[in-house]
This record gives C-alpha cells, structure tokens and sequence, in this order.
C-alpha cells in the first residue's frame, strides 16, 4: 500500500491500546482467510434507484454484531464515504462513497493462487470509495487493479442500470450485470469467470 495507510493505523492502534502491526494483520485477515468467509448481496432496482440489502455468515457473527458499526468519514463536512465496518477497520467490506456509489465484498474461492504483489482487497475498497470519482471510475478502479485474493464485488451507484457483479482472482476480472430490471444477485461462486474460455 505504499504506507498509504500506516499513519491511520497507529493512530487507531492507539487508541484501541494493541500494537499497530497487529492491527494492520486484523484488516487483512479476508486475504489471508477467504476461504472461512461467506455472505449473500443483492442490488434491486426500485423507482427512486438500487437498493442494496447484504448478511454476512463469518467465523464468530455474534462478536461481529454486537461490536459492529457505521463509520462516516467527512472533510469539511462532506460524506467522503461510510464503512459498515468494526472499531480498528481501515478497510470496507461494504461501504458507500458520497461521490455515488456503494461496493460490497462476498467471498469466493479461486483456482489461481493469492498475488504477494497485489493490493489487499479490503484496502482496495477502501482506496476506491475515498478516491474514485463517479460509478465509471470505482468499476475501472475495481476492475483492473491487481489483488492479493480473490473476491467478488458488488458496485452500485445512483441509477438502476448501475448495478454489476466484478467477478475478481488476483488478477483477472469479469463482469455480471443484471438482465434488465432482474435482481442482481451475488453469492459465493464464478458465474461468468466459471465459463469456457
């Protein structure tokens, strides 16, 4: 990352009264265990625009729920973005930009092997909801950043044609979009990476 986010971390690690290193491990866990990870999400479109409803099934939900929270991150009093996260995230696993859009994190296995020189998804998130401009840019951003693992994301902006499914291994990236005003529905498996090439 660059040191991109270090400064954060030990302010957080303070805080919370751990070591930062450990701290920064806590927000790769998703790369360093995806495979213990599961959740549902789907983007619907209504009249007034998409409406994202997600769960999450993760080792240990009832800690997760009891110390979950919503985290609203502001300049000069403008949403930047929120993080539907826990005390000591510095990565999103859902997440909504004031520029837009929202992205959601599901869970998937893939046979290509995790990247060291990829950027850890949860921080990937992170990085396109506090930089990406618009829809367009988060989807590019989402699309064609090398990650550390596999993952498949939900990105969702303000009009109902806005809604796909970036089907991701560490380094290659698919996308799924609704048929018309279909639900879009994302779980734990490939739909278009598991096609024949």
């Amino acid at each position: 990352t660059g040191g991109r986010f270090e400064e954060e971390a030990r302010a957080l690690a303070e805080i919370l009264n751990v070591p930062w290193q450990e701290l920064t491990v806590a927000n790769l866990a998703y790369d360093i265990a995806v495979s213990l990870f599961g959740c549902s999400t789907v983007a619907l479109p209504t009249p007034q625009g998409p409406v994202v409803a997600r769960n999450m099934d993760w080792p240990q939900q009832d800690i997760l729920a009891r110390s979950s929270c919503l985290i609203r991150y502001t300049s000069e009093e403008r949403l930047m973005f929120a993080n539907a996260g826990w005390p000591g995230a510095i990565g999103a696993v859902t997440g909504l930009s004031g520029n837009g859009f929202c992205v959601t994190l599901n869970a998937v296995l893939s046979s290509e092997p995790p990247s060291t020189d990829g950027y850890p998804d949860l921080l990937q998130i992170r990085r396109v909801l506090e930089d990406a401009a618009n829809f367009a840019a988060a989807l590019k951003a989402l699309s064609e950043q090398p990650l550390t693992t596999s993952a498949l994301l939900t990105l969702v902006g303000t009009d109902n044609d806005q809604r796909v499914v970036i089907e991701r291994t560490a380094t290659r990236s698919a996308l799924r979009w609704p048929d018309g005003d279909a639900p879009l529905i994302t779980t734990n498996d490939y739909r278009e990476l598991a096609k024949p090439q």
